[in-house]
């Protein structure tokens, strides 16, 4: 678990007080290695579409968190900002997920709304 101020955390990313850290391994809810299912990590199919996720409703214990079973999370900065559009976009409502505002804040924040390759295997779909 890699809080803000670790600077193996991007620094554009460490700008934004919405992120309070990075969990790298597994989910900081249910423990390192695990996933919401309560799963290993590592046992989950390769296909698997969560690459990371955001705990983004500002009400949550956990708001501000990253998780990501890969490190990939650390380098790619396109999945990095999309994890941050969730932190950055949540609002007092609690709408969360690929909403206007979410697409908005990502392309504020120098994300993109097309499909990028995360690695040979991931591909992030368009949110166009």
């Amino acid at each position: 678990m890699l809080p803000r101020s670790d600077l193996r955390i991007p620094a554009y990313a460490r700008k934004y007080e919405e992120l309070k850290g990075i969990c790298i391994g597994g989910c900081v809810v249910k423990g390192y290695g695990k996933n919401y299912d309560g799963q290993q990590w590592y046992s989950r199919r390769i296909d698997e579409k969560e690459v990371a996720h955001a705990h983004c409703v500002s009400a949550g214990v956990w708001f501000g968190w990253i998780c990501s079973p890969y490190k990939l999370i650390l380098t790619n900065k396109w999945l990095l900002k999309h994890e941050l559009a969730h932190l950055i976009a949540e609002d007092e409502t609690h709408k969360i997920g690929h909403t206007k505002k979410w697409k908005e804040t990502l392309l504020m924040i120098g994300g993109s709304l097309d499909a990028k390759s995360l690695t040979k295997k991931w591909e992030f779909q368009s949110y166009r």
